[in-house]
């Protein structure tokens, strides 16, 4: 049995392959004990990692890639929104700098992490949307990488 990618794993085309063939060998087994009905599911997720597989294989000329990073589309559109959010807080703001302190980034984070719990409570006691909770999860999440972008910076500096 071929061990299931982690969050922090890449994929290979022999993994591909593999699965493919056990999720087949699965539906196989639950075919010869009468079930009916359950193999549609791993059918589909066989096809569609064979489906990978060949996108892969055509994209690469023939020429296997060996590793492939898993980021899986809906959390691509969330990175984006992410990085869309960083460009509008560098607009309102200007670049943050290097010149803030390990005090000034808690600040400005657990500014955000308030506003956060707020749309939390709001959505839980008062049926609030979830909408508003998601937009200041992403403020969260752009404060996150400033302070991953500032500490990166003073890296480069040599700080």
């Amino acid at each position: 049995m071929s061990r299931r990618p982690g969050r922090c794993d890449v994929v290979t085309n022999e993994w591909l392959k593999a699965e493919a063939e056990r999720i087949d060998a699965r539906v196989t087994d639950l075919e010869s004990c009468g079930y009916v009905g359950v193999q549609k599911p791993l059918q589909k997720t066989a096809a569609a990692l064979r489906e990978l597989l060949e996108r892969r294989e055509a994209e690469a000329g023939g020429v296997e890639v060996r590793r492939y990073e898993l980021i899986p589309n809906f959390r691509r559109g969330i990175l984006n929104e992410v990085s869309k959010e960083r460009d509008r807080q560098d607009a309102k703001h200007g670049s943050f700098n290097i010149t803030n302190t390990p005090n000034d980034w808690a600040s400005i984070l657990a500014e955000e992490v308030g506003e956060l719990a707020r749309e939390c409570h709001k959505c839980h006691w008062h049926g609030a949307r979830w909408l508003e909770m998601r937009d200041e999860a992403i403020h969260v999440a752009a404060v996150a990488v400033a302070i991953v972008e500032a500490i990166r910076r003073r890296a480069e500096k040599g700080e």
